[in-house]
């Protein structure tokens, strides 16, 4: 059962108390892909959320076969010129999700 869902993501303005605003841009990363048509037997596979502490994180876990064990990374800021991107990393950038 593969539906999609429209998931909102918002930025609390108080910053002191929630952290840096967040900005999304139209960027993919493709390797060996077709961007919009990742395919269904690898969409389950990218990433997941795990419990981290009090909060979660994201990390990063490409099935490579059926057989092969997956090597999961950790996801997190990487700084180039100023800007904030979501990168593999070994500090991962945890997130709590409050209910709107």
């Amino acid at each position: 059962n593969n539906k999609t869902f429209l998931l909102h993501i918002v930025q609390e303005q108080n910053i002191l108390k929630y952290g840096l605003p967040t900005t999304f841009s139209p960027w993919f990363v493709i390797i060996k892909g077709v961007e919009g048509n990742p395919g269904l037997q690898t969409t389950r596979n990218w990433f997941r959320i795990e419990k981290f502490y009090g909060d979660y994180k994201l990390v990063f876990c490409p099935l490579v076969c059926k057989f092969c064990k997956v090597l999961c990374s950790n996801v997190g800021i990487f700084m180039n010129d100023g800007v904030q991107h979501l990168a593999q990393s070994d500090v991962p950038f945890n997130v709590i999700f409050l209910k709107a």
